[in-house]
């Protein structure tokens, strides 16, 4: 009996290490500390993109919410950092970065829901922040941006939330020789101030200096999302851990 136990033992190895490496043999998402070679912007910018201020409303100095509106065009993506445009002087205070989704074409601010929010303070230069093509990052919690090109009513909307006001001297960055990722598609820039109706969401534009330019001080990365081939290998490693169970049961 113990004989054909272990044949049956040494026969089952084979396909259950098979099925095991299915699981193990593909890339996992990373748990530990981002770095550059992690981050891969949707927004790939030049560097030359047009700096100004702007007080608005006119000589206040409060939050306003710079931003652009764009789609997942190819599959599924993973989200694992934010980005804020490298600020020169810095200007006053912190800055959000947010991400929302909408649903409905966006028409109400109830379409939105935050998904992420990174703030960025000063200190974290060459400190917390990396820096990377033109932009610092601060990585956030992992998760998964479905493909919306196919469908016109929902998307993807992010935005740098903070004084950009003239007297900080901190800018507002538009037009520029910047292209988007093939991963997204632009659908737009916009803007939002403090007390505005949807602030901090930048549905509106009313910047006649701005008209139909992209707002590029906030920036998202994107990962590849593994395929379906570690699902099967657990599956198939589940699969072969029953059946052995169950003969070595039986012959018992």
């Amino acid at each position: 009996m113990s004989l054909n136990l272990s044949k049956f033992r040494i026969n089952a190895l084979p396909g259950f290490l098979f099925a095991a490496g299915l699981v193990f043999s593909v890339p996992m998402l990373k748990a530990n500390a981002l770095s550059a070679s992690d981050i891969v912007p949707i927004y790939l910018s030049s560097g030359d993109e047009t700096a100004i201020n702007v007080d608005i409303p006119p000589n206040t100095a409060l939050p306003n919410s710079f931003g652009y509106f764009f789609d997942i065009a190819v599959g599924r993506k993973g989200l694992n950092a934010l980005g804020l445009a490298t600020q020169a002087p810095w200007g006053s205070g912190n800055y959000d970065v947010t991400l929302w989704k909408y649903v409905n074409s966006g028409a109400t601010i109830g379409d939105y829901t935050q998904l992420a929010t990174a703030t960025f303070a000063e200190s974290c230069v060459g400190t917390t922040c990396i820096t990377k093509d033109y932009f610092y990052w601060l990585g956030v919690p992992l998760l998964y941006l479905d493909e919306t090109a196919s469908d016109p009513t929902q998307g993807y909307a992010v935005s740098a939330i903070g004084d950009f006001s003239t007297n900080t001297g901190a800018s507002i960055f538009i037009d520029g020789n910047g292209v988007f990722d093939s991963a997204a598609s632009y659908d737009g820039g916009g803007y939002n101030f403090s007390g505005g109706s949807g602030y901090p969401i930048p549905v509106g534009d009313p910047l006649d200096i701005t008209i139909g330019a992209g707002f590029y001080n906030s920036n998202i990365s994107l990962f590849q999302v593994p395929g379906p081939l570690p699902v099967m290998g657990a599956a198939a490693a589940y699969g072969w851990s029953r059946r052995l169970r169950r003969r070595i049961n039986t012959s018992a």
